[in-house]
């Protein structure tokens, strides 16, 4: 009898233990980036870059794009509360570029450092060797 409480009790443990850690890993699944910026390739001569906006203030957030060479390329004032848009820059040499978040509560960055290099591919073929006499 002593054997089946205790192995109850292990059981009970067990389960609580399980059932927090599930609820800790699904609250921090559900934890939402304010701003979400993904580099989705080049097309051309532009950087096309996928920006999701999730926003839960008051006021509207406002995004700036900026180069720290060019300086402020784009700003935009969010009225939805999770807007997913694609946005084209321009390619240019060394380029540093800040996706900045402006909320009532607080400043979000993503920063992205652009370095573009041209391959250049030679080919060389080799003939036979033709000797003449």
């Amino acid at each position: 009898m002593k054997k089946i409480i205790a192995t109850l009790a292990v059981i009970t443990i067990l389960t609580n233990a399980a059932n927090a850690q599930a609820s800790d890993t699904s609250a921090k699944s559900l934890t939402i980036e304010p701003l979400n910026v993904k580099y989705i390739g080049a097309e051309d001569d532009y950087l096309v870059f996928e920006i999701t906006v999730n926003s839960t203030q008051k006021q509207h957030p406002i995004l700036n794009i900026d180069d720290k060479n060019a300086g402020l390329l784009y700003s935009e004032t969010f009225k939805e509360n999770k807007e997913v848009q694609t946005v084209k820059i321009e390619k240019k040499e060394d380029q540093a570029l800040s996706f900045e978040l402006v909320t009532d509560k607080a400043t979000y960055h993503k920063d992205f450092n652009v370095n573009t290099s041209t391959i250049e591919k030679i080919t060389v073929q080799e003939s036979g060797i033709v000797t003449r006499y």
